[in-house]
C-alpha cells in the first residue's frame, strides 16, 4: 500500500496546512498502539506513546500495588508535568496515545479531587496547539475483556474503570473545543480499515489550515 504523506492533505491556494497533532483516545485494549504505529508509518510522522503508560509500567515494576485503579495523586500529577514537558519538543505532525484529554479522564475517574487544579491547566495545554484531532477508539466488552492485561480490581472491575476513562475523556475533549472525530469501532475494522477511515476524516483542508 503507498505512504499517504500529510503534506497530501489538500490545501486552498496561498494557505499552509498546520502540523496535525492526532489524540487517539479509547479503553484498554482498544488497540491504541497498533492504530498509532500504523498510522504514523502512513502519515511519516512520529507515534509517541502513552505517557501514563510508559509511568505506570515504572511504579507497577516498583510496586505492583500500584495498579491503575488505585488513586494516586503524585502518579497523575506526574504524569501530567511530563505531558506539558514532552509538548514542549513537539514538532510537526504527530500521533499521540490517550494525551491530555485523556490523562484529564484517569483524573476524573481515579483522584477527581485533582480536577479543579488539573483540568484548566490541561485545556490550556492542548488547545495552545494547533489542528489537534481527537480520534476516540471502541471495540465491544467481550473483545475489551478478551484483550485485558492491565492489572488491578476484577476484570469486570477494570473494564468498567477504562471505560470511564475514556468516555469521560472524549467528554473532555469536545468541551474543551477539540475536534472529535466519529468513533472506530477496532473489533469491526482491521488496523488498515481503521487508518483509511481516518485519513478520509482528515481529508478537509478547512479543518487544518491556516493563513501564510
Amino acid at each position: 500500500m503507498t505512504p499517504i504523506a500529510a503534506s497530501s492533505v489538500p490545501k486552498p491556494a496561498g494557505i499552509r496546512r498546520r502540523p496535525l497533532r492526532i489524540c487517539l483516545i479509547g479503553p484498554h485494549g482498544a488497540g491504541k498502539s497498533t492504530l498509532a504505529r500504523r498510522l504514523a508509518e502512513r502519515l511519516r510522522c512520529p507515534a509517541l506513546p502513552e505517557i501514563g503508560r510508559v509511568l505506570r509500567e515504572r511504579a507497577l515494576a516498583a510496586d505492583p500495588a500500584r495498579h491503575a485503579l488505585r488513586p494516586d495523586t503524585d502518579f497523575d500529577r506526574a504524569v501530567f508535568d511530563a505531558e506539558r514537558a514532552r509538548d514542549a519538543e513537539l514538532r510537526g505532525d504527530v500521533v499521540l496515545e490517550t494525551w491530555h484529554p485523556g490523562n484529564v479522564g484517569y483524573v476524573s475517574v481515579r483522584t477527581p479531587d485533582l480536577l479543579g487544579p488539573l483540568e484548566p491547566a490541561a485545556r490550556a495545554a492542548a488547545c495552545r496547539l494547533d489542528a489537534v484531532v481527537v480520534q476516540p477508539l471502541t471495540a465491544s466488552r467481550d473483545e475489551l475483556r478478551r484483550r485485558l492485561t492491565e492489572p488491578g480490581g476484577s476484570p469486570e472491575e477494570r473494564l468498567d474503570f477504562f471505560s470511564a476513562v475514556a468516555a469521560s475523556a472524549v467528554g473532555f475533549a469536545r468541551r474543551w473545543g477539540l475536534r472529535v472525530l466519529p468513533p472506530i469501532d477496532t473489533g469491526a475494522l482491521d488496523v488498515e480499515g481503521a487508518v483509511r477511515a481516518i485519513l478520509a476524516s482528515l481529508d478537509e483542508p478547512a479543518a487544518f489550515v491556516g493563513a501564510t
